[in-house]
């Protein structure tokens, strides 16, 4: 069966279509709060998971309800009503800059990307003459800058 059926079915709240090769065919899983990756510094916060769901529609709403979930979290994260100078946060893959009042959609993915010390050396000049970040962190999960 294809997999448009399957997601066609599964909006309308139909049964799964019979089995297809002896396999049993089950309605997709849709994301229903965003996901937040927790950096490797911050895990012994999480009992070690690098992922959690959490709820929420902004990102204070998310650190919020992410502090329940992981006590301790929000004061690595946050200070003084603000997100920390060291911490940058992406949401669905860009950087954002107005912090804690960030939209944040259901099926949105959050990082909360530390700083890594070392000033410009870690730096790249941009063709425009602007520094860009070379956080390894950044570049594997692809962010860009807003």
């Amino acid at each position: 069966m294809a997999p448009v059926r399957v997601l066609i079915d599964a909006v309308r709240g139909a049964r799964p279509r019979a089995p297809v090769d002896g396999l049993r065919l089950s309605a997709p899983r849709f994301r229903v709060m965003p996901t937040v990756w927790i950096p490797p510094l911050m895990r012994a916060l999480s009992d070690g998971r690098d992922q959690l769901d959490v709820p929420g529609a902004t990102i204070r709403e998310v650190i919020d309800n992410l502090e329940r979930e992981c006590p301790g979290i929000k004061e690595r994260l946050c200070a003084d009503g603000r997100i920390k100078p060291g911490i940058a946060v992406a949401v669905d893959g860009v950087m954002q800059t107005k912090k804690l009042g960030t939209p944040v959609k259901a099926a949105s993915e959050v990082h909360f990307v530390p700083a890594i010390s070392g000033g410009a050396a870690g730096a790249r000049a941009g063709p425009s003459g602007t520094l860009r970040n070379r956080n390894p962190y950044i570049m594997e999960r692809g962010c860009q800058p807003s």
